[in-house]
């Protein structure tokens, strides 16, 4: 496992994708602060003075929400994901593992765990281009300790969740084993359309007098409800069982696939 470990992190270091992903993060964070100043200046320019007050409170946050829980900085981690994982399948890095005896159960795992660490790097990487482009953007006092203290109890969450996430990730691309289809079942299946999947189900259990909201419990939902600040401890709690839950599941699911099917 551990010799798994080192040659799973070593091709993290050396992977393109990775290097790539984090390059378009820390660009689309800057874009996203040039769109968000131009706002800022048309709605100086049309005396929008009270609205402009209520931004301004919530700056940093407001730039967390657009890059975690609006799926921008994801997608970026989904596509590396993606190349990370398969591109073992395609070029017989796996089978070759396989062939020299390591454990399917080792070589599943040093592989999630590696696609793991990629993934919370894409995601602090984003937190470190947001809170740069704050000072840039509106001066040194957007880091007072409060603010800090707040970004920092909402990225931990967001990290809880990407966990999951990544297992799931994971889980597909185990099953496809298959580039362009493991890369468009994440996007449009996961990431994109799921949530419809599971509103339709809740419209469909409401017809027949249920008042379970499964979608709640779905974990691109849980994303996306994430309170941006003074997040309650309740939430916290729900949301973090609900992400441990779809890592155990997605974890098992994509290591039960590992084990029966053959590698080609």
């Amino acid at each position: 496992m551990v010799n798994l470990l080192r040659a799973e992190f070593y091709k993290l270091r050396k992977c393109t994708a990775f290097q790539i992903t984090c390059v378009l993060t820390v660009l689309f964070t800057a874009i996203a602060y040039l769109f968000r100043m131009l706002v800022e200046n048309q709605m100086i320019g049309n005396a929008q003075v009270q609205q402009l007050e209520r931004m301004a409170e919530n700056n940093i946050f407001y730039m967390l929400h657009q890059m975690y829980a609006k799926s921008n900085t994801i997608l970026f981690a989904t596509v590396f994901i993606c190349i990370f994982v398969i591109t073992d399948y395609s070029s017989g890095a796996i089978k070759n593992f396989v062939g020299k005896g390591f454990s399917r159960k080792g070589i599943y795992m040093a592989k999630f765990l590696a696609a793991e660490l990629g993934a919370v790097a894409i995601y602090l990487l984003t937190a470190l281009a947001v809170l740069i482009g704050a000072v840039i953007a509106w001066g040194p006092g957007q880091l007072a300790w409060p603010v800090l203290a707040g970004a920092a109890s909402y990225l931990s969450m967001h990290i809880v969740y990407l966990t999951a996430y990544t297992a799931i990730i994971m889980m597909v691309c185990e099953v496809t084993r298959s580039m362009a289809a493991g890369i468009c079942c994440s996007i449009l299946g996961i990431m994109l359309f799921s949530g419809f999947l599971f509103q339709g189900i809740d419209l469909a259990a409401g017809a027949f007098g249920s008042s379970v909201r499964i979608s709640e419990y779905w974990i691109m939902n849980v994303i996306a409800g994430c309170p941006d600040t003074d997040i309650p401890p309740s939430f916290m709690i729900r949301s973090g069982i609900i992400a441990a839950v779809w890592l155990l599941v997605s974890l098992a699911a994509g290591m039960f696939h590992f084990f029966r099917e053959d590698i080609k």
